[in-house]
């Protein structure tokens, strides 16, 4: 408990700390699970980049079961998993408290305010993305931090302590 309350003690109220460590502990198995689904069923539409995803892997893998150092060299598949993680977020929002006051656009924030922040309004917006409704796996060609108009415009799994 003590490990969980250190983790969370700027954000988190002591009677929050049990059900925030079970909601953490099973996340994982969620957002992994929401994830291949999500791939699959974008893939069988897209079936150009199926069919780009599956000769990377048979190319880099060949017959044998991929390791580390072979998953960290496909590059398309990689791509596409990061866009269907940008249309299709397994975390829709997250929600956080200010720690001091501040400024969102015009709108002044005290400290201690429950900032709600969902994912799936800014992965959608054209202000950060060229064509965010398309299917678009190419956006990520040059990494995450250059698939967008904005640094910080991709964040499927949140941000900080509270991240997936």
């Amino acid at each position: 408990m003590k490990i969980v309350m250190n983790i969370y003690k700027t954000t988190v109220k002591f009677k929050e700390a049990p059900e925030n460590a079970w909601i953490q502990c099973q996340n994982p198995k969620e957002t992994t699970a929401n994830l291949l689904t999500w791939t699959m069923v974008v893939l069988s539409m897209h079936q150009n980049w199926q069919e780009k995803a599956r000769a990377e892997v048979l190319d880099i893998c060949g017959k044998r079961q991929p390791d580390f150092e072979a998953i960290n060299r496909l590059k398309t598949v990689t791509m596409v998993l990061n866009e269907v993680l940008r249309l299709y977020p397994p975390l829709p929002k997250t929600t956080m408290y200010t720690k001091c006051a501040t400024k969102i656009g015009n709108i002044s924030v005290p400290a201690g305010v429950e900032v709600y922040l969902p994912f799936i309004l800014l992965h959608y917006n054209d202000n950060y993305w060229d064509n965010p409704e398309e299917f678009n796996p190419e956006r990520f060609a040059e990494g995450v931090s250059k698939a967008s108009k904005y640094k910080i415009a991709f964040y499927p799994f949140g941000w900080g302590q509270e991240s997936a």
